[in-house]
């Protein structure tokens, strides 16, 4: 009997230290999953994209601090709330809950949302959402990852207006080049009828016997007369050349505007009426000084009134 009492203290003494050994390895276990869990809660705390957790029913459970951080919605006026009617779906993305559930729980959902401030506003974001089980395979919740993507999205908006400007730009430059060139033609094509005269009429004249005396001095004034308006149009070429390049010089200074203006008339009168054109000058009274480049704005009004004249 006494054998018998002896074996069963030691099978309870052996029990009791089975079981504080059990004891203290929960503990450690316990402390260890525990440390995890701190450790997991500080990651989701300091990411700095919101994270919600819903149920299996799609209701917020909890939310990290950036929910409140990057789009300034407290989480305690998300929970219970459907996501469903927290976020707004892309245009041909699931617009259900159920639907977007269901994709979640076949890999994953992914795309661009739009979340709903508390005070009315709208927030576009990056967001995934995908299935969270157990070992079991057990559906347990819902993740919800938040990014905020306006910086983003204002700059694809900045984007797309610089690159529309820079398409109108880039049209705008085609249409000068084309103006450009249709213009070199047109001075091609202008200067080739003063070359032709004046070489024409120099000919004749070096050539003996060809021209009479008295029609010597007719041929001279013709030649003259091609010559000067053939510098005109080169003169035309490298102003136009000088705006090009940004070497336009000007000379400003407060002056009467009315003398450039009858000066420049007075020059194009008798060709206006060759032409049949009438010209005539109305300067309004008192005209007050005005500061202007007299120079070139000689040339511009020359060049304007001569185009009226001709065309």
């Amino acid at each position: 009997a006494t054998s018998d009492r002896a074996r069963l203290y030691e099978d309870m003494v052996s029990h009791s230290q089975r079981v504080e050994g059990q004891r203290r390895s929960l503990e450690i276990e316990i402390a260890d999953y525990l440390q995890q869990i701190s450790l997991y809660s500080h990651l989701v705390n300091s990411a700095n994209d919101a994270i919600l957790i819903a149920d299996t029913q799609g209701h917020v459970l909890n939310a990290n601090r950036a929910l409140a951080q990057r789009f300034g919605i407290q989480t305690d006026t998300v929970l219970g709330v459907d996501v469903g009617t927290l976020l707004a779906m892309p245009q041909g993305a699931p617009h259900d809950w159920e639907s977007v559930a269901a994709r979640a729980r076949e890999g994953g959902w992914h795309g661009e949302v739009v979340l709903y401030h508390q005070e009315g506003g709208a927030i576009p974001a990056d967001c995934s959402i995908s299935a969270v089980h157990n070992a079991e395979q057990a559906l347990l919740a819902y993740s919800v990852i938040l990014r905020d993507i306006r910086e983003r999205k204002a700059l694809e908006a900045q984007t797309q207006r610089q690159a529309a400007e820079l398409e109108r730009a880039y049209g705008q430059l085609r249409e000068l080049d084309r103006a450009k060139s249709n213009f070199l033609s047109m001075v091609s094509h202008e200067l080739r009828t003063p070359i032709s005269s004046i070489l024409a009429y120099s000919e004749l004249l070096n050539t003996e016997g060809m021209v009479e005396p008295a029609e010597e001095a007719d041929f001279l004034r013709v030649i003259q007369k091609e010559a000067e308006q053939l510098s005109e149009m080169v003169n035309k070429v490298l102003a136009i050349s000088k705006m090009e390049s940004g070497q336009m010089l000007f000379n400003f200074a407060e002056a009467d505007l009315e003398q450039p203006v009858r000066l420049v008339a007075g020059m194009l009168r008798s060709r206006a009426e060759a032409k049949q054109v009438a010209l005539e000058v109305s300067v309004p009274k008192p005209l007050r000084p005005v500061v202007f480049d007299e120079q070139n704005l000689r040339e511009a009004l020359t060049q304007l009134l001569d185009n009226a004249i001709k065309y």
